[in-house]
């Protein structure tokens, strides 16, 4: 899977997404992270996309004709740069070492490359063929065997690098970086403003002799320099501005496939890990993100007729959009007992905290549980789910704490069943429904009589062949748009009233429904790998005491069996709970 991201060499701000089709900005570098179930064949399809095959002597051999580029200076700034022998000594290092690498090389670690013109180097058409496990292990093989000769000379030319890179083969970011190509903003900027149109190189494609031939535009082609950079699922391939769309196609037509957000977060989901924006909803960038989430299908929700919309005060789910994590935090906080006039505390952070403590994680995986008291009490675990047997997990999914018969009851048994509650603001949308529509008839009304005086006095002046009265009918013309504007703040005062009284106020969640909440699911999804719906979330901490406390009765042990519900569903589900 291949992402495009645009980062800014020049500056320390953090990589986003880019969607604007302006020219590029010449500051600004395309990342190309790819994934996959296999870093082997990811460093596959980079070796097949970036071509190192470059002239390593600076003199013109050919000049082949077809472009006419001014800017034909910075077409060579290769020639100028591989006319130090280290540079040359590098970029054969790292072409070499780029068959080697693997999972193993740490992130902290990139290869500096230049490469040929991704688009000279296309195939025919898309295919993997050349990437099947026969073909990658006799490549791998070739890469791997030298001849004593190239090993006496691979020496002797590390001798001319650095002590770092001698020992790593590789560019470290924490040494010099002033012999690197990509990290320099005049040759990214010559690379970037002398690149050929793909209009002139699909011209002179088809004029070649041999159809699906290969293009020779000999010292005319572009030299790009890029950085590979190691991740945990593959590597990110870093291009200058303006060529990402040409890379992209290399990688697409060598077997990658393209993938958004949505597949990133599925990718994280198989291999089980927390995605980094919903893994944090104590920072405002997780917070937003699931405000984000919870907007859509907000919006998605009461885009549907009455008749077709879920009634979550009857299923007793009092938050079905955006997870309420300080009213969980609250309630657990008073305890389990009922005192008639409860304590006054201090109030919570307007963000949860999530407990990062490992020492602490690390006693509730095994049954511990420390001293809780104190305010540092009341945060929220980050918790894995996997389903047991039927049943889905989902946005919003309720975590609930089962009962000790819960936990005795036969494997067969399903669940117990959610009764349906009562929804006290029926009544009152009813009442508001009606007021709503004998508003709209009244104002209907007045805006039919202003209308039909308008056509009267257009009629009446074309009929009679007198002049129009302007002024009368200026003063008609501006009532009438004032009680339209009356009309359309009616219904919209009216829509956001009723999604107040669909879902009406609540001040606690614990106790909404059959059993006690302890947390919610922020992802939910089918995993093929594991065959069952799993997703994350977060629980109490209080709450996931009390179920350790549960588990140790039973003699159960981890991963802890909770019960989870769909917001639209009735029926609870049996999960194992798995601690993060």
């Amino acid at each position: 899977t291949i992402q495009v991201e645009s980062m800014d060499t020049n500056s320390n701000s953090q990589p986003s997404i880019s969607e604007s089709t302006s020219p590029p900005n010449i500051d600004e570098s395309i990342s190309l992270p790819s994934i996959g179930s296999s870093s082997p064949l990811s460093v596959d399809v980079s070796t097949t996309t970036d071509n190192t095959e470059i002239p390593m002597d600076t003199e013109a051999k050919t000049e082949p004709s077809g472009i006419d580029d001014p800017h034909i200076s910075r077409l060579k700034w290769w020639m100028e740069y591989f006319k130090d022998e280290k540079c040359r000594v590098q970029q054969k290092i790292a072409a070499e070492f780029l068959g080697k690498m693997n999972e193993r090389i740490s992130s902290a670690q990139c290869l500096s490359l230049t490469v040929r013109d991704p688009r000279l180097l296309l195939p025919v058409k898309r295919s993997i063929g050349n990437l099947d496990d026969a073909s990658r292990t006799k490549k791998r093989a070739n890469r791997v065997k030298k001849s004593a000769k190239e090993e006496e000379q691979t020496e002797k030319d590390k001798e001319l690098l650095p002590v770092s890179t001698q020992t790593m083969e590789v560019v470290e970011f924490s040494g010099s970086l002033d012999h690197v190509p990509f990290l320099q903003p005049d040759i990214r900027d010559a690379v970037t403003l002398s690149k050929c149109s793909d209009a002139e190189i699909n011209k002179l494609r088809s004029k070649l002799p041999v159809p699906g031939s290969r293009l020779n535009l000999g010292e005319k082609e572009s030299r790009i320099p890029v950085l590979i950079m190691p991740s945990q699922t593959g590597i990110d391939l870093l291009v200058p501005a303006g060529w990402g769309m040409s890379f992209w196609m290399s990688l697409v037509y060598h077997g990658c496939r393209v993938g958004g957000y949505k597949e990133y977060n599925h990718h994280l989901l198989e291999q089980g890990v927390f995605p980094p924006l919903l893994s944090c909803p104590d920072s405002l960038p997780g917070e937003a993100e699931i405000k984000h989430i919870g907007d859509t299908l907000k919006e998605k929700h009461f885009g549907l007729p009455p008749n077709k919309r879920v009634n979550f005060a009857k299923l007793g789910v009092a938050a079905p959009f955006l997870p309420p994590w300080n009213i969980l935090l609250k309630d657990w906080r008073l305890g389990d007992e009922w005192l008639p006039t409860p304590p006054v505390l201090p109030p919570l952070p307007s963000l949860p905290c999530v407990l990062t403590h490992q020492q602490r994680l690390h006693n509730l995986r095994k049954g511990i549980v420390d001293n809780l008291e104190g305010d540092d009490n009341d945060v929220l675990v980050a918790v894995h789910l996997r389903i047991q047997g039927r049943g889905k997990l989902g946005y919003g999914s309720l975590i609930c704490m089962p009962t000790v018969q819960d936990l005795q009851m036969d494997d067969k048994w399903e669940g117990p069943q959610e009764r349906i509650q009562e929804d006290t603001m029926e009544e009152t949308r009813k009442a508001s429904r009606e007021e709503h529509q004998l508003n709209k008839k009244r104002l209907k009304r007045q805006w039919k009589k202003l209308k039909n005086k308008q056509v009267l006095m257009k009629s009446q002046s074309i009929a009679l062949g007198t002049p129009l009265d302007e002024a009368k009918m200026i003063l008609v013309t501006e009532n009438l748009s004032a009680v339209k504007k009356i009309r359309d703040a009616e219904n919209a005062a009216f829509g956001a009233k009723t999604e107040n009284m669909w879902l009406g106020d609540f001040n606690t969640v614990r106790h909404s429904c059959k059993r006690e909440v302890i947390g919610y699911l922020v992802m939910g999804e089918m995993s093929y790998a594991v065959g069952a719906y799993v997703g994350f979330g977060f629980v109490s901490l209080k709450g996931l005491v009390k179920l350790l406390g549960k588990e140790e009765k039973i003699g159960g042990a981890a991963p802890f069996r909770v019960l989870t519900r769909e917001t639209s569903r009735t029926q609870y589900r049996f999960s194992l709970l798995n601690i993060l």
